[in-house]
């Protein structure tokens, strides 16, 4: 099966409406910033960034081990966390956990994620109905 995300791509970028948005909508963006965190507002804000910084890089560097600890406190909570390599794994593991249960409803929380994933997509066609709970 070929993988249409490079050709989604170039059609994405290719469609001037969505520059258009995007543009308009960074531009907003930036001066709600700007409106928010000057120095009238927050002073500290530039401090506060770098902070920011330091706490994501040392996330980063550290992932292995927090995503260890995250599954060790949902395991004792009596959860399983499923580490999928990609999409297709992802949707692979979602269509079989309905099919062991007999689901016919997923309800989920709608996040990035999934949708960067089509998973909707993938349980409709398998003839499954996603509710999102937001």
């Amino acid at each position: 099966m070929s993988n249409p995300a490079p050709e989604k791509i170039k059609d994405t970028m290719a469609d001037s409406r969505l520059q258009l948005a995007i543009y308009a909508a960074t531009g907003r963006l930036m001066q709600k910033r700007a409106d928010s965190v000057g120095a009238d507002h927050l002073p500290e804000y530039q401090e506060l960034r770098t902070q920011a910084n330091a706490i994501k890089k040392h996330t980063i560097e550290n992932l292995d081990g927090y995503l260890e600890q995250f599954e060790r406190v949902v395991a004792s909570h009596g959860g399983k966390v499923v580490f999928c390599d990609d999409a297709a794994e992802v949707a692979g593991f979602v269509l079989q956990l309905a099919k062991d249960r007999k689901a016919r409803l997923i309800v989920k929380s709608k996040s990035m994620t999934t949708e960067e994933i089509d998973l909707n997509e993938h349980l409709h066609e398998h003839g499954l109905e996603a509710v999102e709970t937001d």
